[in-house]
């Protein structure tokens, strides 16, 4: 009996472990370093691109933190391609909804379908940009910045 018990106390401890570096392991894949957007939106309704693609490692939220600006709030896009390079024939608004609406001061997540519709096409990670845009642009020009990842780690509210 006692051989038994011990057999099953290593195959729960060896279990427990593999949990655990799985885990560990889903957690340093994501691409969730912070990095910086700056967008400038003009009276003519032209939008401002993030212009470099990040790789969008899994089907986690794009995170979202608006920090400051001259606008109000805005709207945010997530948008997916094959490729880190912005080529507007090959992107693909992926955002749940069309669009996230963001106050300034917020930080949250946007909903979208990048790894899961980018990586079924392409067979491979894909790659995300962030859109803003506003409905109202004060004198010439409005501003915002703040920071964003394609994947996240822990729990915010989504925007959409």
């Amino acid at each position: 009996m006692n051989h038994n018990v011990t057999k099953k106390f290593i195959a729960t401890f060896l279990a427990i472990i593999s949990i655990f570096s799985l885990i560990s392991i889903q957690a340093f894949a994501k691409n969730n370093e912070d990095r910086a957007f700056a967008f400038t939106f003009y009276s003519n309704g032209k939008m401002d691109y993030y212009t470099t693609g990040l790789r969008k490692e899994d089907d986690s939220g794009t995170y979202l933190k608006y920090n400051s600006g001259t606008a109000t709030s805005a709207y945010f896009r997530v948008f997916g391609s094959s490729t880190s390079t912005f080529l507007g024939a090959y992107m693909y608004n992926e955002t749940k909804g069309d669009k996230a609406f963001v106050w300034r001061g917020q930080e949250g997540c946007i909903r979208q379908y990048v790894y899961e519709n980018r990586n079924a096409r392409y067979n491979g990670t894909p790659y995300a940009f962030l859109q803003g845009t506003v409905d109202v642009v004060s004198d010439s020009s409005s501003t915002a910045t703040g920071v964003w990842s394609p994947d996240t780690l822990g729990s915010y509210t989504y925007f959409n």
